[in-house]
């Protein structure tokens, strides 16, 4: 082990926890805490993200040092999706009101689950912080369960990630996927289209289901809640100013038009058409009636030929938000999505990437010549 990282490390780490607890002192806040009435029951402040992350950062490398790799590999909760599952599954957050207490034999009466289980599941949670037993058989909320409890999006996030993910991921069936298809980057030929007995893609399998489709647009929408997701980035960092007044910005599986009413809201002389699936568009909430004349919404999956046609400049945005367990997606750099535009067809010319250091969104510009 090297006794100079380990401390450097420290260092670090106590030089910028006394930097956030500056800030919260000169702004009257409280520290954060696990409990209920947590100020950041919705995220850390902006301004102090950067150092935090910075602390997330040394904090992980530091306990991975001290538990060394054999250790750090077992110390992985992998049976911690089972209790997220099963906390998902049988309501559990909901089973009794937010601020009250609750023994385990009147939450799983009200969870028509077995006692004996909901002790366990919830113990293994409360390993997390997500409840706290006060006293024995005793339990309250804590931030994190009355978030599961009170956010829907949160809720279906978990939701998406149990139920879509986890037996694509978990039951492996990624690897027999890749080598029943080496190579594959067909988004038919997944571990998700294994776990699903399908051959149909995520976003088909998706749209038939209008249940699991609203819970997978919930959960999108919640990540883009998340600092490094915020849609100012995008607003602030695309060519949206430079494009002609009524020229249109089509947002290719654009989900509920998050995006697009925030892009409205700073350039509304343009027209933007948010396109998704049938269920999707459907469920969507209605947007603010003063976007209603800018932004409209179509039924389209982007695997049949785009009908918008823009004369002078296609914009897309892109972010990569399926992984190769779902839909063979991936990331790719700017050489590798030059690529893959040239592949679609030679007439499509990359003009830049922008990315700001403090998103994971980036916007990638193409411009189409004949």
């Amino acid at each position: 082990m090297d006794h100079n990282r380990i401390v450097e490390l420290a260092t670090s780490i106590s030089q910028n926890v006394a930097k956030i607890d500056s800030y919260l002192k000169s702004n009257g806040l409280s520290g954060p805490s696990f409990d209920i009435d947590t100020p950041f029951i919705n995220g850390f402040p902006e301004e102090m993200g950067a150092i935090r992350d910075a602390v997330l950062e040394a904090n992980l490398e530091l306990s991975e040092l001290l538990l060394g790799p054999k250790e750090t590999f077992v110390e992985y909760q992998y049976n911690y999706f089972v209790c997220m599952r099963a906390l998902y599954q049988y309501k559990i957050p909901n089973a009794f009101p937010v601020g009250e207490e609750a023994t385990f034999a009147q939450i799983a009466s009200n969870c028509n689950c077995s006692e004996v289980v909901v002790r366990r599941i919830m113990r293994l949670a409360m390993t997390n912080r997500i409840f706290k037993e006060v006293r024995k058989g005793v339990v309250v909320h804590t931030a994190t369960s009355k978030a599961l409890a009170e956010d829907e999006r949160f809720r279906d996030y978990v939701g998406m990630r149990c139920e879509e993910m986890c037996p694509a991921e978990l039951n492996h069936q990624t690897i027999p996927a890749m080598l029943k298809w080496p190579d594959s980057e067909d988004p038919s030929q997944t571990g998700f289209s294994l776990a699903n007995n399908t051959t149909d893609t995520m976003y088909q399998i998706m749209g038939k289901d209008p249940a699991r489709a609203q819970r997978f647009s919930n959960a999108m929408a919640f990540r883009l809640t998340g600092p490094a997701l915020k849609l100012d980035f995008l607003v602030d960092h695309g060519p949206w100013g430079s494009l002609p007044a009524g020229g249109t910005v089509v947002d290719i599986g654009g989900s509920h038009g998050k995006a697009m009413v925030a892009i409205a809201e700073k350039f509304p002389s343009l027209r933007f058409i948010v396109q998704d699936l049938p269920p999707t568009i459907a469920a969507r909430r209605p947007i603010p009636q003063e976007f209603e004349n800018c932004v409209s919404f179509m039924e389209h999956d982007f695997f049949t030929p785009q009908p918008i046609i823009v004369r002078k400049e296609r914009k897309l945005r892109a972010m990569d938000i399926a992984m190769m367990t779902m839909q063979n997606a991936q990331e790719r750099d700017k050489g590798e999505w030059i690529n893959l535009f040239k592949r679609a067809d030679e007439r499509f010319h990359f003009v830049e990437v922008v990315q700001p250091e403090e998103s994971d969104l980036a916007v990638i510009e193409f411009i189409w010549q004949e």
